[in-house]
């Protein structure tokens, strides 16, 4: 049972997939759920402001990573199956993380000569809270995790390129254990440094293993050519797929930065240095808890885009289409009664860290419904990418990304003295609700919408609620969210009998 999680096997369809990958990954993720509760328990009132130290470190990890990779992660796992069948696997591998090597080292270097900018963009100014050889250290963790983090999302994007989703979920597995277990020492330490360090290290295993194993598969590949063919398209969706990657984490990091930047002016009020890591850390906390609903909505649509891009390799557009969407409207539903869930039971949160009860209960469900939003905004700009069109999620994140800034920009200017926690999270919502408007424009005509999407329009509606006064919001958001399941549900659009036929096909198969 275990040896599959050790093995590059393809499968040939979403709900072979699915099996494969979705249950193990949504291990990985309840290991990552638990690590937030475990380090954020440790640390305690007394280590809060290394926790609102620590979690800009990360969003800035998760916007240079993408700097790093240039794209290759999504022409990997978009194009992988194509060089295997060609025999051009293993000279994608080297060429690739040749240039990763090459640009982490850049990277790495720029860290290094762009410090004490770096340092006061990401975490202020250096006070008696946190030292400038402090964050120097942080900085140094943040450049070495962003080589490894980039090495790590190749093989895993090659492994899912490759329809090998149990290897992936292994791989998802092995490091949410690592990082879990060295969290829990670095936070009992408690120090942001060793955090961010306890990060790189466990990438490291899963990296030696699963990158030995993606080496040996791709020298038993045909045998290579002299010379490596170019396809002509390739260059172009790196790029596209890089800029687009990049605003996705610019989105994250504005949010997260500017939490810090908007409490500045309050600890120079009240001559607290270690205010704007405090508030940092109370927004970090209903924000990490409702990211999680970004993470399970990239597990879901990772696990059907190998099998769609494969089957449009092949020139079956149809199928390709049909097979992303059904993962599409059945993972938004998901994803909607997930929300529900952490909607109505956040007061468990607030018992286990009551350090963060206040912002938990105000944040949180409006975090909930941007959370729904952007794992909606990554689902379109795959299905972008499935037709080769990755300009269309460059377009989408970028109108995500110009609406936050302005309205970031509109309140420095004429709504000073809100809470900064609730500017990032109004301002989220309203670049990732303009992105989503986008996209339709994009990617479907508005009055030529199918079976297929109609469930998805009303999944994206269902969200609303979560941003009602926080005295009504549990009621208000929990009926729109139930309604955005059962709508469609009673329309016939959601589950349909084609759909209950394959699945019970598929479940005869696999007895």
């Amino acid at each position: 049972m275990v040896s599959r999680f050790f093995r590059i096997s393809a499968v040939e369809s979403t709900g072979a997939s699915a099996a494969s990958y979705v249950p193990a990954v949504f291990v990985s993720r309840a290991l990552a759920f638990l690590r937030l509760l475990v380090v954020a328990g440790i640390l305690g009132s007394v280590g809060q402001a290394e926790f609102g130290l620590y979690q800009p470190g990360l969003e800035l990890i998760n916007w240079m990573v993408p700097l790093v990779m240039l794209g290759l992660a999504d022409v990997a796992e978009r194009y992988a199956s194509k060089f295997e069948r060609e025999g051009l696997l293993g000279g994608l591998l080297r060429r690739h993380w040749g240039r990763l090597l090459l640009t982490g080292g850049a990277a790495v270097l720029t860290f290094a000569a762009a410090a004490p900018w770096a340092c006061h963009a990401v975490w202020g100014p250096p006070t008696r809270a946190i030292s400038q050889v402090h964050e120097f250290l942080m900085l140094g963790a943040c450049g070495v995790t962003v080589v490894l983090l980039a090495l790590y999302q190749h093989v895993a994007a090659t492994l899912r390129g490759l329809r090998a989703y149990a290897a992936a979920a292994g791989m998802e597995i092995f490091a949410a254990i690592l990082l879990l277990v060295l969290s829990a020492i670095a936070a009992w330490m408690g120090n942001a440094v060793y955090l961010l360090a306890a990060y790189a290290v466990s990438l490291i295993g899963p990296l030696l293993v699963y990158g030995g194993l993606l080496h040996r598969h791709a020298r038993s590949n045909q045998p290579l050519p002299r010379q490596m063919p170019e396809l002509p398209h390739l260059s172009k969706f790196a790029k596209w797929t890089l800029i687009r990657l990049l605003l996705t984490m610019t989105f994250g990091l504005i949010a997260m930065v500017c939490v810090r930047w908007l409490a500045q002016n309050d600890a120079a009020i009240s001559q607290n240095s270690s205010l704007p890591q405090q508030q940092t850390a109370e927004y970090a906390m209903p924000y990490r808890v409702a990211q999680l609903l970004a993470f399970v909505g990239v597990t879901l649509w990772s696990s059907a885009y190998g099998v769609a891009a494969g089957a449009w390799n092949d020139r079956r557009l149809r199928r390709a289409r049909a097979q992303m969407l059904r993962v599409g409207k059945f993972g938004a539903a998901l994803l909607v009664a997930i929300a529900l869930v952490v909607l109505l039971g956040r007061g468990i949160l607030e018992w286990m860290l009551p350090v963060y009860a206040d912002k938990i209960e105000l944040l949180l469900p409006p975090l909930l419904g941007v959370f729904l939003w952007y794992s909606l905004l990554g689902f379109l700009a795959t299905f972008g990418d499935l037709q080769e069109r990755p300009w269309c999620g460059a377009a989408i994140w970028a109108t995500a990304v110009i609406v936050q800034l302005a309205m970031l920009l509109a309140h420095a200017f004429w709504a000073a003295g809100m809470s900064a926690g609730w500017v990032a999270t109004y301002a989220s919502a309203a670049g990732a609700a303009a992105g989503l408007v986008v996209a339709v424009i994009l990617l479907w005509r508005p009055l030529k919408m199918d079976a297929a999407t109609v469930p998805l329009a009303l999944l994206a509606l269902s969200p609303l609620g979560l941003f009602a006064p926080a005295w009504v919001v549990t009621y208000v958001g929990a009926a729109t969210l139930v309604a955005g399941v059962i709508i469609p549900q009673i329309m016939g659009l959601l589950l349909r009998r084609r759909d209950r036929l394959k699945w019970s096909k598929w479940r005869r198969r696999h007895r």
